[in-house]
Order: C-alpha cells, then sequence, then structure tokens
C-alpha cells in the first residue's frame, strides 16, 4: 500500500506515471520521527530551509533519482508486526 504526503491512497501504478513525467516529488520534514521523507505527485517544489524560527520545522524537496526512490517514501504498512 502507498500513501501520500496528505494521506490520499494512491497505487504504484499512479507513483509510476507521476515519476516518469517528473511531477514525483519527495518533500523532506525534520519533524516527523526525525529526518522523514514522504511523497508528493503535483510537482511543485520547496524549501523553508533557513527561513524557520526552530530547525525543526523546516520543509524541503527534491526529486527522486529512481523509482524506487519513489516507492520507499510513500510506502505504507498499515501492521507494523507484519513484515512485508
Amino acid at each position: 500500500m502507498y500513501k501520500l504526503k496528505d494521506g490520499s491512497e494512491v497505487s504504484e501504478a499512479a507513483i509510476d506515471a507521476a515519476f516518469r513525467e517528473g511531477k514525483a516529488v519527495i518533500v523532506h520534514v525534520r519533524r516527523e520521527g526525525g529526518c522523514g521523507a514522504r511523497l508528493l505527485l503535483d510537482g511543485e517544489h520547496f524549501d523553508t530551509r533557513g527561513k524557520c524560527c526552530h530547525a525543526l520545522d523546516e520543509t524541503w524537496t527534491s526529486r527522486p533519482k529512481t523509482l524506487k526512490e519513489a516507492l520507499d517514501a510513500a510506502y505504507y504498512n498499515p501492521n507494523p508486526f507484519c513484515k512485508v
């Protein structure tokens, strides 16, 4: 199962299509359990590093280098006790 940063579920085919079109964007967030990464498929980039009062509020985006990197950022396991 794959989930985007906004919580919506998405298929591997949708992620693959967005990756091929250059619209897959990894959002890096420090606050979410250390340095976390989530996926968006809108192609919008932003960078708040150095613009926030606290470093934990900073977020920035990057383009995934591989499809696997995009899939890893969106992977969601609803049962953490069950290894897939």
